[in-house]
């Protein structure tokens, strides 16, 4: 796989995602573009423009390689095929749609709108399209975040209400467990800890928590995570070890996902929208919006050191770029410029 920098939008980045054998990094763009990369080669494979008439806003792969993306514009949730043509236009939210998920099974998927609702899609049936099977309206604002747990036994929503919902999820029926509450501000980004037993959610009050999914009661709070207004995006790594974040101070951290430990930040010259981490752990792709050029990992101002088993680098160049964060084992120490 490669380590660097993606490159070929034009507008910012707006959101990213991998496909389940990792062979593709698929980004969308603010522009309504969409364009496929090849992890191994770093060429664009597939591009797809004016997808949505405003900005792409989120992106996930089904089990068949397939790809449901939401944005903002007429039809704001689409299936497309692996090479990004048209398949489907999902009819049914009336807003931007500013969110989706899809269950581990990848039976059903979860989006989420501008009018607050959450929408639960079945998988294709005889005539081949998928349908919508349930509408979730608990939530008195925006939905910023959708996730399901690895288990695929719950559903959890992120909205400008300030809350969280929490809901079993049993073949397409998701019944609310709990409402977690405690954030002070919209809550953007949501991810379970990979054994089921925690839910990190990042919020505009510069906050990360993390709660207990099984009685809704909160267990951590990393108050100030973030300096300057929203935690746009955090994520787990697959194998439990790490929790990375960024926000709108233009930083990307990295947590011990056991103690909440900052382990290491990396100081950018450019927001970070959005993040995900490859299957096995070793590289996280951002999202990104910047024009500038910025260093490698290793001559960044970094405030902590560096996990002692792990480190991070990236190479970057001039654009609206895509990025392989990647983790080695060899450890190296954090310099500073």
């Amino acid at each position: 796989m490669i380590t660097g920098v993606l490159s070929g939008h034009s507008s910012h980045v707006s959101c990213v995602a991998l496909s389940r054998d990792n062979s593709y990094v698929v980004s969308g763009a603010v522009d309504g573009t969409i364009i496929a990369h090849s992890t191994k080669s770093g060429i664009v494979e597939y591009r797809a423009d004016n997808v949505f008439d405003g900005s792409v806003e989120g992106l996930c792969y089904l089990l068949n390689g397939s790809l449901v993306a939401c944005g903002y514009g007429e039809g704001g949730l689409k299936v497309l095929s692996p090479s990004l043509e048209l398949v489907q236009t999902l009819v049914g939210h009336d807003g931007g749609v500013r969110c989706v998920t899809v269950s581990p099974s990848g039976s059903h998927f979860a989006s989420g709108d501008h009018d607050g609702k959450v929408m639960i899609w079945s998988e294709p049936g005889e005539g081949g399209e998928w349908a919508r099977v349930q509408v979730l309206e608990d939530h008195t604002s925006y939905i910023w975040a959708v996730c399901f747990s690895p288990d695929g036994k719950q559903l959890a929503t992120g909205s400008g209400d300030k809350s969280i919902n929490l809901y079993s999820f049993n073949e397409g029926s998701a019944i609310l467990a709990h409402t977690l509450e405690g954030h002070t501000y919209s809550v953007r980004s949501l991810s379970f800890s990979p054994d089921c037993k925690l839910l990190c959610s990042g919020s505009s009050d510069h906050s990360i928590k993390c709660w207990n999914p099984a009685d809704g009661s909160l267990v951590k709070s990393i108050d100030q995570a973030h300096t300057s207004r929203s935690v746009r995006s955090v994520s787990y790594s697959p194998n439990g070890r790490i929790l990375v974040s960024v926000g709108d101070d233009k930083t990307m951290k990295i947590w011990d996902a056991e103690t909440f430990e900052l382990k290491h930040t990396f100081e950018q010259e450019f927001y970070t929208t959005q993040l995900t981490i490859t299957a096995d752990s070793n590289c996280i792709v951002s999202a990104n919006e910047d024009k500038v050029e910025s260093p490698p990992a290793e001559s960044t101002n970094s405030r902590a050191s560096p996990p002692s088993s792990t480190s991070f680098s990236t190479s970057s160049t001039s654009g609206n770029l895509c990025r392989f964060w990647s983790q080695t084992k060899t450890p190296h120490p954090s310099r500073k410029s």
